[in-house]
């Protein structure tokens, strides 16, 4: 039963028998806030099924999968829907890893705009502290529309230390582009519509999966600047902000993410045992 107000505690603080608060080891961020508008839907985009359940759902059994103790699951205006779609889906016990955090738009030179992936990360900086996070915690971050990522990869992953997810494609159009050095620590990502003409020859790409610790996070996510084209915050821009390297993780292929209708019944139809 609780304590009211008046009531005085009737021991003298902690002894050695009673068990301490634990600080967490690794969480997960998912960002589920995009609206999704080139699925040409009412639905939250990551609402939509894959294989049978939405595919948010996959990707929050991947987070299980890896041992997370606290899922942060940035959402925007379909937060409801979420919450209302989920909460079927999972057991009493998993529901209380459940964090949801609303990321808001903003005005912006007169037009109501999305800030973009840094901005859904900021959105979770202030939770860290609250649950229990220190320096040391590992974050993985993962995108609601990539159903789909091996959980014995993701679970490898999990395991480095300030990493993100890269792989090589023979035509790279569409992605993030990747440089890294002779140790395969990163140098620079650079977004598809911000490369050269010599950064587009470039094959190595960012799968869009990070490992960061909790300290890295703090230091470069508040320091991030608003690209003005595109008037958001790009999450890729984190490393201009920290002098800790970043390992470049390899993945065979990269996992498909979905953004068309069309993108939606192509990775439905391809055969995928993961689960």
């Amino acid at each position: 039963m609780e304590k009211t107000a008046n009531e005085k505690p009737t021991d003298n603080g902690p002894t050695d028998e009673q068990p301490k608060e634990q600080s967490l080891s690794l969480i997960s961020i998912i960002m589920a806030a995009g609206l999704g508008k080139r699925m040409s839907s009412d639905k939250a985009k990551v609402l939509h099924e894959v294989a049978g359940k939405p595919m948010l759902y996959h990707v929050i059994r991947n987070a299980i999968a890896i041992g997370s103790e606290k899922i942060l699951i940035v959402v925007g205006k379909y937060k409801q829907d979420i919450i209302s779609a989920m909460g079927p889906l999972f057991p009493p016990n998993i529901l209380t890893k459940f964090v949801y955090i609303t990321q808001f738009d903003a005005m912006l030179d007169g037009e109501i705009c999305s800030l973009g992936t840094g901005d859904a990360i900021r959105c979770c900086l202030p939770y860290f502290t609250p649950l229990k996070c220190i320096n040391t915690t590992k974050v993985i971050i993962l995108s609601g529309d990539v159903p789909f990522v091996h959980p014995r990869q993701l679970l490898t992953f999990s395991k480095a230390d300030n990493a993100i997810m890269v792989s090589t494609l023979k035509d790279p159009t569409g992605y993030g582009r990747v440089l890294m050095n002779i140790d395969k620590h990163l140098v620079k990502i650079i977004e598809q519509t911000q490369c050269n003409k010599e950064q587009l020859s470039c094959n190595l790409v960012n799968a869009g999966i990070y490992n960061l610790t909790v300290e890295l996070l703090e230091e470069s996510i508040p320091n991030i600047e608003l690209n003005e084209e595109k008037k958001e915050f790009f999450l890729t821009d984190f490393y201009l902000y920290t002098n800790k390297p970043i390992q470049c993780f390899f993945l065979p292929q990269v996992p498909k993410n979905v953004n068309t209708p069309a993108e939606l019944k192509q990775i439905n139809q391809v055969k995928m045992n993961l689960f």
